[in-house]
């Protein structure tokens, strides 16, 4: 399933970070698409997923 259709979502743990819904303020419109789209699975922690597949990219200064 993509992240979008996961209303109940808090963190997305991706291989070498985490991103929590409470920074999507602070991400930049392409970010928050490309977040959008990632598939992700649950984990044992409700509202946390982990990325299965993603174009996400952190775009940083």
């Amino acid at each position: 399933m993509k992240l979008h259709e996961c209303e109940d979502w808090k963190a997305v743990i991706f291989s070498d970070r985490t991103i929590l819904k409470k920074d999507c303020p602070y991400m930049s419109g392409t970010q928050l698409h490309e977040l959008a789209e990632t598939e992700v699975e649950p984990t044992g922690r409700k509202g946390y997923y982990k990325a299965v597949k993603s174009c996400f990219t952190s775009r940083v200064g």
